[in-house]
């Protein structure tokens, strides 16, 4: 049990999904990185689609050549689970997007799109500012449209609820969330001159990209057209605090290759 058993910074959906796959197919490095290899497709896949939709087919698969290029530069094939995390999160977007542009089903995709957005904080308790903020951009945007995303968020959390009720919330909450970030994150911090001229420079186009978008986001908005762009970009915009959590090259790729390509 995660955090009971032993210590855990990730949260026990990203666990339960390794042990899963090995239960069905048998524990071996081969298959984990079936599972990390499914979570750059979804990755990927997610990020083209967004782009694809706004930009056209080439830039969407550009997009996604891009974020696999950069997610391969974190930690290679291991079933990290931040990239799980933002895999979901992405895909969550995308079905978000789709039922903006969907008069049908939509009900069943803005569901959908918050079990993606729960699972997502079940995978590393930490993505819930990102999440949170695409909420609140729902709710004043949307208004009576955020029930179905809160009803898929709560099936998506139920992984991190058995965690909690196996190990304790405070033990969770502990492991996961305070000492990672708060207590035992200034001494993880580096310095940015830490830092080659390339990975500053990537750091320099996650904040662009997040800020692009953020501000095309709400151009679009006030002109009536479509919030996905905001959405994508508050989404970001929740990310950031971990390439800076983490200014090196590893964290800040696995940041990156979710904001520049989008």
């Amino acid at each position: 049990v995660p955090n009971h058993s032993f210590e855990s910074v990730y949260g026990a959906a990203s666990l339960w999904a390794v042990a899963g796959a090995f239960k069905l197919f048998g524990s071996s490095v081969t298959t984990e990185r079936l599972v990390v290899l499914l979570y750059w497709v979804i990755l990927a896949g997610s990020l083209a689609v967004l782009v694809g939709r706004r930009r056209g087919p080439t830039f969407g698969a550009l997009a996604g050549i891009l974020s696999v290029y950069l997610v391969t530069g974190g930690g290679g094939l291991t079933a990290s689970a931040w990239v799980g995390a933002v895999a979901l999160g992405s895909l969550g977007l995308v079905l978000l997007d789709s039922a903006e542009r969907r008069q049908k089903q939509q009900g069943a995709l803005l569901a959908a799109a918050g079990t993606c957005f729960g699972l997502a904080i079940s995978y590393r308790i930490d993505l819930a500012l990102a999440v949170r903020l695409v909420v609140v951009l729902i709710l004043i945007v949307w208004r009576w449209r955020v029930w179905p995303v809160l009803l898929g968020m709560a099936i998506g959390l139920i992984p991190l609820a058995l965690n909690m009720a196996e190990a304790g919330v405070t033990s969770v909450i502990r492991g996961e969330l305070i000492e990672p970030i708060f207590v035992s994150g200034p001494g993880r911090r580096l310095p940015l001159s830490y830092l080659d001229h390339s990975g500053q420079l990537v750091l320099v186009l996650c904040v662009l990209a997040v800020a692009g978008l953020i501000a095309g986001g709400l151009t679009l908005l006030k002109r009536g057209e479509t919030a996905i762009v905001l959405a994508v970009g508050l989404f970001d915009l929740g990310l950031l605090p971990e390439a800076f959590q983490r200014s090196d090259s590893g964290h800040i790729t696995y940041v990156a290759c979710v904001l520049v390509p989008t």
